[in-house]
Formats: C-alpha cells, sequence, structure tokens
C-alpha cells in the first residue's frame, strides 16, 4: 500500500502544478451545477405557470408518476440532471491518465520509476486510485452546489427526496465503475501509444452510455429503475476486473526499458 500510496502522491504532485488541469477540477463542477440548475430553474417556472406542460408531459409521462403533479414532474427531471453530472467522473480521469504513461514517455521519468522494484499491478493502481479519487471529489462537488442552487427556489422536502438511495447508487457507485472504466482505457491505450492525445480522445467514449442514459430520461423511453441500477453496477463491475486484467497483461515494461525511444 505505500508504494501505491507514494505513486498518488507523485501523480498530484505534477499534475495539480499544472495550471490548467487545476482550473478543470474547479470550474468544470461550477459549470455543471449552474447548467443543471438553471434548467431545473427554467423549468420550474414553466411548472408554475403551467405553460406548455401538457407538452412536457407528454413526453415523459411515461417514466414519471403524473399522478403527483407538478411537484412530480419537478422531482423527477432534477433526479435526471444528477445523472448529468455523472459525466465529470468520467470526463476529469482523462486529465491525468492520458498522461500517465505517454506522458512519462515523453518527459523520461517512466523508465527510472520501472527501474525500481514495484510491481505493475501497484503502478496502474496507484495511477488509477490518483486519477479516479479527485475525479470523483469534483462530482460530488458539483451535486452539492446543484443541491444547494435546487434548495433556493425548490421546497426543502422535495430537494430532500432527491437524496435517495436510488440516486446516491447511481451517481455513486455507477459514476465510480464508469471513472474506473474510463482510467483502464486510458491507460490500456496511453501503454501502447506515443501520443497522449489519441488516448485521451479515445477514453471519452466512456461517456457515450452515460450521455445515452441522460438523454433517454428526458426523451421518456428510459427509466431507471433499482433492477436497472443493479444490473448497470454488476456489468460495469465485471468489465472493470476484465479491463484491470486486461491493462496488466499488455503493459510491457521490458519492452519500454529496453525499446521505446
Amino acid at each position: 500500500m505505500n508504494k501505491i500510496r507514494v505513486i498518488v502522491e507523485k501523480e498530484w504532485d505534477e499534475c495539480f502544478r499544472n495550471m490548467t488541469v487545476l482550473f478543470s477540477f474547479i470550474f468544470l463542477p461550477l459549470l455543471f451545477a449552474a447548467l443543471a440548475s438553471g434548467t431545473v430553474y427554467m423549468t420550474s417556472r414553466t411548472a408554475a405557470e403551467d405553460a406548455g406542460m401538457e407538452e412536457i408531459e407528454a413526453t415523459m409521462g411515461a417514466v414519471y408518476d403524473e399522478s403527483q403533479g407538478p411537484d412530480g414532474f419537478l422531482l423527477y427531471f432534477a433526479s435526471v440532471y444528477l445523472t448529468f453530472f455523472m459525466l465529470l467522473p468520467a470526463i476529469l480521469p482523462g486529465v491525468f491518465a492520458a498522461h500517465s504513461i505517454v506522458g512519462e514517455k515523453v518527459a523520461r521519468t517512466l523508465e527510472p520509476l520501472l527501474a525500481t522494484p514495484i510491481r505493475t499491478t501497484e503502478l496502474l493502481a496507484g495511477k488509477a486510485l490518483a486519477a479516479v479519487i479527485p475525479s470523483l471529489a469534483a462530482s460530488w462537488s458539483g451535486v452539492f452546489l446543484y443541491l444547494f442552487a435546487l434548495a433556493t427556489f425548490l421546497p426543502v422536502e422535495l430537494v430532500a427526496e432527491l437524496v435517495s438511495f436510488q440516486n446516491i447508487f447511481v451517481v455513486g457507485v455507477l459514476g465510480f465503475l464508469l471513472s474506473v472504466m474510463g482510467v483502464e482505457l486510458t491507460m490500456i491505450i496511453s501503454s501502447r501509444s506515443r501520443d497522449p492525445r489519441i488516448a485521451q480522445q479515445l477514453s471519452g467514449l466512456v461517456v457515450m452510455p452515460i450521455l445515452f442514459l441522460f438523454v433517454g430520461q428526458l426523451a421518456g423511453f428510459l427509466a431507471v429503475t433499482p433492477l436497472f441500477a443493479l444490473s448497470g453496477a454488476v456489468i460495469l463491475g465485471s468489465l472493470d476486473v476484465a479491463l484491470a486484467c486486461l491493462a496488466v497483461k499488455l503493459f510491457d515494461r521490458e519492452s519500454i526499458l529496453t525499446k521505446w525511444k
């Protein structure tokens, strides 16, 4: 564990010296919270004025309980935008992981590290944790800002209902598993690539399932149920384990030490 902790601290020390990285982790949660809360606010005004609600409910009525009226709709709509914050732990790890292998290759700092008595699993675990932990922290910071903003114009009781076990599970557990998947994919690509930009761009594909989930709920053809969330966690967890094994297998440290130029 000490070796993994050293890798994590090393990655954080290097990455957070970069003002672009630091700015991304501060600015993006603020932007996401502003966009999500602003959209819910405009929708709440529409619901209060009952203007255009029939069209909105006709679109989304299949996935929420219409008998609850405008409050039920706002609760559902606000919970959908919690899914929006799952994009952060999928996007931000690319800032770290895309440079975790290739970036160090270019800077010639990876070879001395590989020459030390550290196992490949420890090295990759340290780099993965260094990317995932601050990304999840930024995601939850955005969620707290979003809930705080909602409490300024929605009934507190309604906002409290958003903090349900299902919502916490979806944003927390599924967000974590997607974040790990993004990091693993990036490290797999990075370990075989000379260009960190390629790794970062390809790792962005992990946001596609989140966008599908988010748009599907807004369009009214997809509902997130406890069974859906649990099934998603099992599938993502299995994929994460498989990708972790593949990342270790493909990381050829001997080739990096002797052949990479």
